[in-house]
């Protein structure tokens, strides 16, 4: 019982920690400016992995089908920085805010990155 009690504790902890120690760079906010509709855009979002274990992207969730994400699919050591591809097309004319939701392996809760485009 004590060592499941641990395993909890400490399971906890890493998810305390990995949440908290990921330095999105410049920001989690991305604004696209003016864009034509149905063209393919793409950016990228980096993060610096500021903890002392090694960080793998698990999955990442967008908010439409017309956001496109490529990650790493391995580790990204500490103190290395990451990034994740995004393409973006979007499918209408007018303002866009989209949702990518990052998760981290270890981890429960995930990491918003938000992209805004207005596309004519």
């Amino acid at each position: 019982m004590r060592t499941l009690l641990m395993t909890g504790f400490f399971l906890m902890m890493l998810h305390s920690v990995a949440g908290q120690e990921i330095e999105w760079i410049p920001g989690t906010e991305i604004d696209l400016g003016k864009l034509e509709v149905r063209s393919d855009t793409e950016f990228s979002f980096s993060f610096l992995n500021k903890s002392t274990a090694p960080l793998v992207i698990e999955t990442i969730r967008t908010s439409c089908g017309c956001t496109n994400p490529r990650w790493p699919s391995g580790a990204i050591a500490p103190g290395e920085t990451g990034e994740i591809m995004v393409t973006f097309t979007p499918n209408h004319e007018g303002f866009h805010r989209k949702k990518l939701k990052v998760f981290f392996v270890g981890t429960r809760k995930g990491h918003s990155l938000w992209i805004e485009a207005e596309a004519h």
